[in-house]
């Protein structure tokens, strides 16, 4: 989320105060390496809401990993989604399914459907020689009596250190065709 955002009540779609989207108070602040994306802004439609926004290239880093130039989102408009300790996302997936679109794009409610790929930043650390082209996430139980507890690790590149056989399997996850994103007794609805 950027430092000053707007927050949108999804059912009256009216401006609501900035901390009903508990959000938390760490926003993203431009820096020196910020630049913005010309023609191109950032929206995308979760489950939950919608987010909107620019687009922009800036440095970013996670844990030792850093990458300069990445293409980034940040957000301006949203819809209550926040849980009072995140601000943001950071998307771990496919070109195919980043949320950039024309500038002249109007409405969030269509963003599937014409949209501008671009590599996100693990594709980016890849394609960079900072890690290998796959990432491993182990989860860590919390205890039922516990409300907070260690969460696990994710391991961009590599694999986490915990306990695992060496017997893996992998299998193409990218889809690269068009999916119906509705369907309506049986029928595509697009």
């Amino acid at each position: 989320m950027n430092t000053r955002y707007t927050c949108i009540n999804k059912t009256s779609n009216l401006v609501i105060p900035e901390a009903d989207c508990l959000y938390s108070n760490k926003t993203y602040h431009k820096s020196s390496t910020y630049r913005p994306v010309q023609n191109e802004k950032f929206g995308i439609q979760y489950g939950a809401g919608l987010a909107s926004g620019v687009l922009a290239y800036e440095d970013a880093k996670v844990g030792d990993i850093a990458v300069r130039g990445q293409k980034i989102g940040i957000a301006n408009v949203s819809n209550p989604m926040g849980d009072g300790v995140n601000s943001g996302l950071l998307g771990l997936a496919y070109p195919s399914i980043t949320s950039a679109q024309p500038a002249n794009h109007t409405s969030n409610a269509i963003c599937w459907f014409d949209r501008l790929p671009y590599n996100p930043l693990l594709y980016t650390m890849h394609e960079k020689g900072l890690i290998e082209p796959y990432l491993s996430l182990a989860l860590a139980h919390t205890p039922q009596n516990a409300s907070t507890a260690f969460g696990g690790y994710l391991t961009l590149g590599g694999l986490p250190p915990v306990n695992h056989s060496f017997d893996f399997t992998t299998v193409p996850v990218e889809l690269t065709k068009n999916i119906p994103l509705n369907f309506t007794s049986g029928k595509e609805v697009r």
